[in-house]
């Protein structure tokens, strides 16, 4: 499979006419695009677990496939859809790596076909989605190319990514409302609730989003605490070739016996983005968050680790990804760092995990049509 995508990859980057289908239909206009890219991520001082592909520390270089993804959608008209089909891999600072075609990590996680979502829109201002929806919550999206930098930061790294469920969209002028109900932590059998208020005024838009799960939600491949509230609230201001963005998080996973937590527990975290278009080749993003855990009250509860380094963990990471693209190709660096503080012995960084920071240097290319 990889060799395939691998030999797939090679050929649409030389190739020419590489372009997005607009497809007309009896149903209207079907859209069809896609990205075809590779990633490799050196890492100085690995984490000691999480990698499925080993027998503990992580591998110090890995790479492979970042993106082989056909999006079909249709845009227009009363019924509309949003398929997302192929292979993805879900970097993340901190955070040790697996491989993209694995169980229980990248596109084992949410299948083959990870967003894929019918929409009603009966009117110009409402809109219902019913399928696999992307969240709601924060201000990275799923998928690297999406993102100005190549690894999720800490912050997504709490927050959900795809639920089963139903989404209702209201628009009227600047204001947009949503509400739904779903699965979470993609929890199956578990009702969440969603919510959301958004407000574009110009250049300038914000949104509070609201998660709330069942508080019994156990444990699964996504998420190892899936009953988690989450309270988003995110932002986005452009001027120029400027674009500034924040997301602001308040996570809480309540206490419940049934889910084999013995009390509750608490995180937050903070998150700044900055992209500046140099012009129309060379652009720069960057991120800086700081995360950390407030689970003091009883630190050997099941849930009082939230961030991943221990119930009173703190962390903090900066990520700077210069980018260059030409036409439907792109190619762009990932330096990222990460400093962790009062961390739980053995979940640091590196073999024994007692270090306290980790350097990355990513690089990721391909084509996007």
């Amino acid at each position: 499979m990889k060799r395939i995508l691998l030999t797939a990859f090679v050929v649409l980057c030389f190739s020419t006419s590489a372009f997005a289908f607009d497809v007309k239909t009896d149903i209207g206009n079907i859209n069809i695009n896609g990205t075809l890219s590779g990633y490799s991520i050196l890492t100085d001082n690995a984490n000691p677990t999480g990698s499925l592909d080993t027998n503990g520390e992580d591998k110090h270089v890995r790479y492979d496939i970042s993106n082989a993804l056909v999006n079909v959608s249709k845009t227009t008209g009363i019924v509309r859809f949003n398929v997302f089909g192929g292979a993805y891999a879900f970097p993340t600072v901190g955070v040790a790596g697996n491989k993209t075609l694995t169980d229980d990590a990248n596109t084992g996680l949410f299948g083959p076909l990870p967003i894929a979502y019918v929409e009603l829109d009966p009117t110009s201002f409402l809109s219902i989605q019913a399928g696999k929806l992307p969240t709601i919550i924060g201000y990275e999206s799923a998928f690297t190319y999406q993102n100005i930098n190549i690894q999720r930061g800490l912050v997504w790294n709490m927050e959900p990514v795809v639920s089963r469920g139903i989404r209702v969209i209201v628009a009227t002028g600047p204001l947009t409302l949503k509400a739904g109900a779903n699965d979470g932590f993609y929890s199956k059998d578990k009702l969440a609730l969603e919510g959301s208020v958004g407000l574009t005024l110009g250049n300038f838009s914000t949104s509070f989003n609201v998660l709330i799960p069942n508080k019994n939600t156990p444990a699964n491949d996504t998420a190892p605490i899936a009953n988690k509230q989450e309270y988003d609230l995110i932002a986005s201001y452009t001027a120029g070739k400027l674009t500034l963005g924040s997301d602001l998080l308040y996570v809480y996973s309540p206490k419940s016996s049934k889910a084999g937590f013995s009390d509750s527990a608490a995180a937050y975290g903070l998150a700044g983005f900055a992209d500046y278009n140099i012009n129309d080749k060379f652009s720069l993003g960057a991120r800086l968050e700081y995360a950390f855990n407030k689970s003091t009250n009883n630190p050997n509860s099941a849930n009082a680790d939230l961030i991943g380094y221990g119930p009173s963990s703190k962390a903090l990471s900066f990520t700077l990804t210069p980018m260059y693209k030409y036409k439907y190709l792109f190619a762009r660096v990932d330096f990222s760092y990460v400093r962790i503080n009062n961390y739980s012995e053995g979940s640091g960084f590196g073999v024994n995990g007692n270090k306290a920071n980790q350097y990355r240097l990513g690089i990721e290319g391909g084509i996007i049509f």
